[in-house]
């Protein structure tokens, strides 16, 4: 019995927590998609990186990279890529494609960098475990 109860309440926050994240990255990826579709490419230059513990998503050893660009109004902006290096020296002074909300030059991304896609792919699995875990604890429960 305790592992039925177990198997719900671990279902349950993962049913909870699974959905929010997914609600929050279906958000983010459409307003990804709106700044790929609406926004202004520019060329940019990855001229630095950064690691953990300047930024805590990363491991040690991973590398997330800076492409500098100018707006429309000559300001020098900054992009930072979602994908991870382990050696960003190997990109270095590399021009890349930057896209940018004229309105709102920090609202930017690399071209051709990660999609946030696989968050959505992997909270909807979690969503899917967690209402799994609930079904076999309920039945579990049932039988017992």
């Amino acid at each position: 019995m305790a592992i039925a109860g177990g198997l719900v309440i671990l279902g349950l926050f993962c049913v909870i927590a699974g959905l929010l994240q997914a609600l929050i990255g279906v958000y983010e990826w459409r307003k990804d998609e709106e700044l790929l579709r609406e926004g202004k490419k520019t060329v940019a230059t990855i001229l630095g990186s950064v690691t953990y513990p300047d930024d805590e998503s990363l491991q040690s050893g991973q590398h997330r990279l800076f492409a500098y660009f100018h707006d429309d109004a000559g300001v020098k902006r900054c992009a930072k890529s979602r994908f991870v290096a382990t050696d960003p020296g190997q990109h270095l002074k590399r021009e890349v494609v930057v896209v940018y909300d004229p309105r709102d030059p920090d609202r930017c991304r690399l071209e051709h960098d990660v999609s946030l896609r696989r968050e959505v792919r992997e909270n909807v699995a979690m969503v899917v475990l967690g209402l799994v875990c609930i079904v076999v604890g309920v039945i579990i429960l049932a039988v017992a």
